[in-house]
């Protein structure tokens, strides 16, 4: 009887182990995310926050990896920090606390939210990076990583009556949204809007175990969402044989290199 990389994923869970453990000889993703994160400080970047789950390294691994592509391609600036540890959740559902109105969330937590984890730009353009949520979107259904062929400017400001705002201006497409610290049971209660919200540019799911089924229903969501360009690092259970039109997916993961190559393909497809 043999034991396939799924099993070893098991195994190693089930004895609350890192279950990229048993498969290090195949799926390095520790020493690899060390590597691209030396590779970022080499180019005068601090990254802070390295996580120590293996879901949430692998995710890492893959951002690290489409900033440094992007950044390649576009011929831009490194960012002076990367903080692996910032997600773009949304701020909790009051509803999830038995209650529908009235809960107030402190306005740090409200700007994490609505603030890219990175912006890199080439002086025309500007790419704002969200991971695990976006302001744009309050579905359950979040793809990990969403890029926004937008500037983003995040201020906060106070109403006539004392209340404090946190509003959005994506000056690209002339889009302004103003939200209260108040939570309803939607999340962060939305002031005002004019204009259209952004749709993003590009979507990415990353999973170290996900079915075919179950990424097929996340690509549909990226589309619904309205992504142009979607992709996916899938490291077991999606049929190696997998392809989806207009979709980029890789589903044989082997090394950072081949990462890389991946990602400048899609790189290719978008620009």
């Amino acid at each position: 009887m043999s034991i396939g990389p799924l099993d070893l994923f098991f195994i190693n869970k089930y004895l609350n182990k890192n279950p990229l453990e048993g498969m290090m000889g195949m799926y390095d993703i520790q020493s690899e995310l060390s590597e691209i994160t030396d590779f970022f400080g080499q180019k005068g970047t601090s990254v802070v926050n390295v996580p120590k789950h293996a879901d949430k390294q692998l995710e890492s691994l893959v951002l690290c990896c489409l900033v440094e592509r992007l950044i390649m391609k576009l011929d831009s600036q490194y960012p002076k920090v990367l903080d692996l540890g910032r997600g773009n959740h949304m701020p909790f559902r009051a509803a999830t606390r038995g209650s529908s109105t009235g809960i107030f969330q402190a306005t740090k937590e409200i700007i994490n939210w609505v603030t890219p984890i990175v912006e890199i730009s080439d002086g025309d353009s500007t790419y704002s990076i969200y991971r695990e949520g976006s302001p744009f979107f309050r579905s359950r259904e979040r793809p990990d990583i969403l890029i926004f062929e937008s500037r983003i400017i995040v201020q906060t400001a106070e109403t006539q009556f004392g209340e404090e705002t946190i509003d959005l201006n994506i000056e690209d497409i002339g889009c302004n949204i103003s939200y209260s610290t108040t939570c309803n049971s939607s999340g962060p209660v939305e002031r005002s809007r004019c204009g259209m919200l952004p749709k993003p540019l590009i979507g990415f799911e990353v999973s170290m175990n996900k079915s075919t089924e179950r990424l097929v229903e996340q690509i549909r969501t990226m589309r619904r969402f309205g992504c142009e360009f979607t992709a996916s690092v899938i490291l077991a259970g999606v049929d190696g044989k997998f392809e989806e039109k207009g979709h980029r997916a890789l589903n044989n993961y082997n090394n950072l290199e081949g990462l890389r190559h991946f990602i400048d393909q899609l790189l290719i497809d978008v620009f």
